[in-house]
């Protein structure tokens, strides 16, 4: 319930920023570079974001909605959690997932270290059938 709850959401906020072009949270679309709204031309991808926050708890709140054209068969990929740690940023933790469908949502919540600067990154394939893509995006930087 949470999981899906956490997706209408992530879907929410594409609708706003699309609509009323509002960017909300810490989200970054496709090919953004440290929060950059980028939207490069995919051939089976129509979205991509990723996004992290801070809970109560003052844990890492990590996710990634992957959103495939109607032709897009599979994703797959990473979803990395990274700390800005002695000047370049760390793989702080990861997570893995493949979804045979035209859609793939991640969300995971890790505790970290505060006093650290954190962003969520994935890296991943769209298939549409035995055609794929690379795919790409940061999010923006949340100081914990």
């Amino acid at each position: 319930m949470r999981k899906r709850l956490a997706y209408i959401l992530v879907s929410l906020l594409y609708v706003c920023t699309s609509v009323l072009t509002c960017q909300v949270g810490y989200a970054a679309f496709a090919g953004g570079e440290d929060g950059e709204e980028t939207q490069p031309r995919y051939s089976y991808t129509s979205f991509i974001t990723a996004y992290v926050a801070e809970n109560s708890d003052g844990d890492a709140d990590c996710t990634v909605t992957v959103h495939g054209k109607s032709s897009a068969t599979k994703i797959s990929g990473y979803m990395y959690l990274e700390q800005y740690k002695n000047g370049q940023w760390i793989q702080y933790d990861y997570w893995y997932d493949s979804v045979s469908d035209s859609t793939m949502y991640m969300s995971e919540t890790r505790a970290v270290t505060s006093g650290y600067k954190y962003r969520v990154r994935f890296s991943g394939t769209v298939y549409s059938g035995s055609n794929s893509e690379s795919v790409s995006a940061t999010s923006a930087t949340v100081q914990f």
